[in-house]
């Protein structure tokens, strides 16, 4: 494996992220954010935070899988160690011990996969000449929709670990999560406003659930919900740009501080 001097970055780190959790930090752990993010993006043995407990540590855990749905496939959050300690009077450190999931050249090879695969799906969705933002996004979303489908439970009830990331992509089928944080991944790759909402939803019983949040051409705000239009055609889908009312009557909840405000 490589050292972390001779290593390329396996994520690249944007100057400004239009629509994130990031915007929902204090300086404080934004400055935390990014310094774990370039560790994270260089596979640092260790990185060194100023954060006062782990709740804090959590909250970047959260705004980082979202923000930057690349970091799941190379962080393996899980398994990192951490100690913690006083600097000052006035400043707590934890120090992060990291673990990834596997070697630099199979997960850059991974990253490699999933950037094909949406550049191939963008390349599908592009026909036609001085397409707009909001075409591409109701093209893109009617792409997914039509061609993956929700994962298949194991036999143990729970689903592959695949189907929660990115990966999604690339195996063709996934759940909430992955089908969130790939429309996030391929519209932040064009520069349209995007983020991950993370919720609960009453499908079967209320539980977890993910969809998106996107900021239309005229500045606007509207949730999809790619999950729940799986498999339907243009005309039946029902979670396409809706307002917060919408998305309430159907049983969607989410921490509207976190949010901007969609309709």
């Amino acid at each position: 494996m490589k050292g972390v001097d001779e290593m390329e970055q396996l994520i690249k780190i944007e100057a400004d992220i239009p629509l994130g959790l990031y915007h929902n930090l204090n300086e404080r752990l934004q400055h935390a954010y990014m310094k774990l993010l370039e560790g994270i993006s260089y596979m640092a043995s260790e990185v060194r935070l100023q954060l006062y407990d782990i709740q804090e540590l959590l909250t970047l855990y959260k705004a980082l899988r979202y923000d930057y749905p690349q970091t799941e496939l190379v962080w393996n959050y899980k398994d990192c160690k951490y100690s913690s300690g006083y600097v000052s009077k006035e400043s707590r450190e934890i120090i992060l011990y990291m673990e990834y999931h596997g070697s630099y050249e199979s997960i850059k090879q991974k990253l490699q996969n999933i950037e094909a695969e949406a550049e191939r799906i963008i390349e599908i969705c592009m026909f036609g000449d001085k397409i707009t933002d909001d075409a591409i996004v109701r093209r893109l979303c009617d792409y997914v929709v039509k061609v993956y489908h929700y994962a298949e439970e194991q036999s143990d009830g729970t689903y592959p670990e695949y189907a929660y990331t990115l990966e999604c992509l690339v195996r063709g089928d996934g759940v909430c999560a992955g089908f969130a944080t790939a429309l996030t991944y391929i519209l932040r790759k064009l520069q349209i406003p995007v983020m991950t909402v993370s919720g609960k939803a009453n499908g079967q019983c209320f539980s977890g659930h993910a969809w998106n949040i996107i900021q239309r051409s005229d500045g606007t705000y509207w949730h999809i919900d790619l999950t729940w239009d799986l498999g339907c055609a243009l005309e039946g889908q029902k979670y396409f740009e809706l307002d917060d009312g919408a998305m309430r009557a159907r049983k969607h909840y989410w921490n509207s501080q976190e949010y901007p405000m969609c309709g």
